[in-house]
């Protein structure tokens, strides 16, 4: 499973976002922690609880909360020829603009994972993996949307944008 996915929206725009399923478990971990502490956490518990187990009790959800609003999206528009990036949270961010001429190459190399040396005494046997990076070049800023994942979901995402993108890009 990749970090994100791409999604056509109006046959216009290509949209690469976090993968929803991974959204939907940082959603449900949010949920599952704010609701432990708020029925296993009384007034009287909280106060005799270490300084490290009342940051936890604020931490904790506060981390998974900005974890299910934070938003990196990057978007093709093929009509007004526009990419889009974004990041920030889903509801304060800081969006890019780019042309579709500022896009010069792409990102996408294939590589076997190779195991450092004492792991690979112990999975003597299994077959290699193939991994794989995908991201943009803007005006020679690498924009990196997947390092080192599985090479099956990367070559979607790379498939979904060479069927898009209305001109071929060289690679690096």
């Amino acid at each position: 499973m990749t970090f994100y996915s791409a999604r056509i929206i109006r046959k216009d725009t290509l949209s690469f976002s976090m993968n929803p399923f991974l959204r939907g478990i940082l959603i449900f971990l949010f949920l599952s922690v704010l609701l432990t502490f708020a029925t296993n956490m009384s007034g009287e518990d909280f106060s005799k609880a270490s300084l490290a187990g009342k940051i936890n009790t604020f931490l904790m959800p506060l981390l998974l909360f900005l974890g299910c609003m934070y938003r990196y999206s990057v978007s093709f528009d093929r009509k007004e020829e526009i990419c889009r990036i974004r990041k920030g949270l889903i509801f304060l961010y800081r969006e890019q603009l780019f042309s579709f001429d500022d896009l010069t190459a792409l990102n996408y190399r294939i590589y076997d994972y190779h195991r450092s040396e004492e792991d690979s005494m112990m999975s003597r046997g299994l077959p290699r993996r193939s991994r794989a990076d995908f991201g943009f070049f803007f005006n020679g800023k690498l924009v990196q949307m997947e390092k080192n994942s599985p090479k099956k979901g990367v070559e979607a995402l790379f498939l979904t944008f060479t069927t898009f993108f209305p001109r071929p890009l060289e690679y690096q």
